[in-house]
């Protein structure tokens, strides 16, 4: 008995690794919308995992007994109130300060305006959302923002009073603002940036049921209302024909680029260094400037020498702040 155990386990084990090296796999985890770990000794686990049959099952059931026990976290994704879900990524003051420090002498050497606006992490701002005795203060690295010489506007105060008053300004399973959260910031630049917000644009919702990044840690389904703000000629501005994708985010210009660049025939022309918070705020900005988008996490050295050839009236930069100071990104200028 105990030899057919073992041989039908032995059986059992071959098969799925045959199955893990011998069936195709798609480009991405739709759970995570991330690659599959590529193999290396170093992460067998992780290549071995991402590839097991039955794993979504397996993460469920793991989450269900989280979550059963009360930990209220799975993932890396934290469970609030009325739906939210908050995620904390490790961040680092040195981090935060390297990066301002390179993008101001960046500026500083072209001689440029500089603007910079860091948006905060949703817990910073949808306070009442938060599980009960979870805070999200975090002092230091404000400070270090503020004395980090970029020409700092703060949009806390008008996110968290959009959001105190009920407006729509985060998605609840995603990190992102939505596109309404994006035009709060959009007007609270005019002065900064020198134009007239515009309120001629109409909403329309493209996906009600989007399914975002702190949703699919937790392996949830979607419920949030993914719109974006239409106006004449938005045509050339969004993605349109990935409406519907896996990832919804995709029809805003700029998502997961190194470099986008959108002519609109405006007077004025901006350099805006970003992540994928940009890629919701510059449908508006584009209405009065022609934007030349930069993303460091992908852009390579070719972008970094068109972008030295070419003439600003300003630089903004744009980012969520855990990505700059979760990530070293502005070295790459000191080339």
């Amino acid at each position: 008995m105990e030899k057919r155990l073992l041989c039908l386990t032995l059986l059992l084990c071959a098969v799925t690794v045959a199955f893990i090296f011998i069936c195709p796999t798609p480009a991405l985890l739709a759970d995570e919308n991330r690659p599959y770990t590529a193999f290396s000794y170093a992460a067998i686990d992780d290549f071995l995992f991402d590839r097991l049959p039955g794993r979504r099952a397996l993460l469920t059931l793991s989450r269900d007994k989280a979550l059963f026990l009360s930990q209220n976290e799975f993932g890396g994704a934290i469970c609030g109130k009325d739906g939210y879900l908050f995620s904390i990524p490790q961040t680092d003051v040195g981090t935060l300060s390297n990066n301002l420090g390179f993008l101001s002498a960046y500026a500083a050497q072209r001689g440029i305006p500089l603007q910079t606006v860091l948006v905060p992490n949703k817990a910073e701002v949808q306070t009442k959302n938060l599980p009960r005795f979870f805070t999200c203060a975090r002092p230091s690295l404000w400070a270090a923002a503020k004395g980090g010489g970029v020409g700092l506007v703060d949009v806390r105060p008008i996110l968290r009073a959009a959001a105190d008053g009920g407006k729509y300004v985060y998605y609840r399973g995603d990190h992102h603002l939505t596109s309404l959260g994006s035009f709060e910031v959009y007007r609270q630049l005019q002065a900064p940036l020198g134009y007239t917000a515009r309120r001629d644009a109409h909403v329309e919702v493209l996906d009600a049921d989007f399914v975002g990044s702190e949703a699919r840690k937790m392996l949830l389904p979607g419920g949030d209302r993914l719109a974006i703000f239409r106006f004449a000629g938005d045509e050339r501005i969004y993605h349109l024909d990935k409406k519907g994708d896996a990832d919804a985010y995709g029809v805003f210009p700029g998502y997961l680029c190194g470099y986008t660049r959108i002519e609109n025939g405006n007077a004025r022309r901006m350099l805006m260094f970003c992540d994928s918070f940009g890629c919701a705020l510059v449908p508006h900005l584009c209405r009065d400037f022609d934007v030349d988008m930069v993303d460091l996490r992908y852009a390579g050295r070719e972008t970094l020498a068109k972008i030295k050839e070419t003439s600003y009236d300003m630089i903004l930069a744009y980012f969520g702040m855990d990505t700059l100071a979760g990530y070293e990104l502005f070295y790459q200028l000191d080339t």
